[in-house]
């Protein structure tokens, strides 16, 4: 297979593989023996594609100390997440995997409307149990890297950018639900303003960070100053502390977001 649209699932990604490649390194895919008993080795390359996150739901949020402010995600769309597709179950319960393994181009993606991050490695394909079933199915183990891209945190008034600085990772588990874990963290710098300005460093980095798993994402804010959330949100939407803010304009900022 040459550039095969193999995957074009809703909210869960989209994927252009080759099984042929021009790479030295690289085993083509090679399926030996009978349905009863047969060995798969070699390389899936991805060419291009995107695996999607989902987006948070600020519709519920009303008031910056609300302790799920960034544990929001609408969960109804998690159904069906099985990526790779079901053999048939007698081949699948004969087959021995040697070495077979899945390696991301250069131009797939983690995306979603507020993230566009770059993602690159290898994963391992395996087999594992379906819950509450004795049939075997194809997953994937191992971790690929976050290498670059941004993450848009939106905060209702405004939208603030974050820039992937540092490698971040996708780890799966083995599981054949397509539900890694996240460990991905961005930064967005501050120039503080106002009263705070003389006090503080020129630049303040605050870093989003994502985490949890594709089916319970988790989203925080932090700093080297170990400031509070309330603050580093302030700083984000007004460029100075939430104390300085004057009573309207929090009230403002709160029903806004």
């Amino acid at each position: 297979a040459e550039h095969l649209h193999a995957i074009d699932r809703l909210r869960l990604a989209n994927l252009t593989v080759s099984t042929k490649t021009s790479y030295g390194s690289i085993d083509t895919l090679r399926l030996r023996g009978s349905e009863q008993s047969s060995v798969l080795t070699g390389t899936i390359v991805v060419d291009q594609g995107s695996i999607f996150l989902p987006d948070f739901n600020k519709k519920q949020i009303v008031k910056l100390d609300d302790p799920e402010l960034y544990n929001l995600v609408d969960t109804s769309l998690f159904v069906n997440r099985r990526l790779l597709p079901s053999g048939p179950p007698k081949l699948v319960a004969g087959l021995n995997l040697k070495n077979v393994s899945i390696d991301l181009g250069t131009d797939t993606w983690l995306k979603s409307t507020e993230a566009n991050i770059n993602l690159n490695g290898t994963v391992e394909v395996t087999t594992a149990r379906l819950p509450r079933d004795t049939t075997r199915a194809l997953a994937l183990t191992g971790a690929v890297s976050a290498t670059r891209g941004s993450y848009v945190l939106n905060l209702g008034i405004v939208q603030r950018t974050f820039t992937v600085e540092q490698p971040g990772t996708i780890t799966f588990s083995g599981d054949p639900e397509f539900n890694p874990q996240l460990d991905i963290t961005a930064v967005n710098i501050v120039h503080p303003s106002g009263q705070t300005q003389q006090y503080v460093k020129p630049e303040l980095r605050i870093q989003v960070h994502l985490g949890g798993t594709l089916d319970h994402l988790q989203l925080g804010l932090y700093s080297a100053d170990s400031l509070p959330q309330s603050d580093l949100i302030s700083y984000l939407v007004s460029g100075v502390p939430s104390y300085e803010l004057n009573q309207a304009n929090s009230g403002a900022l709160a029903t806004s977001i």
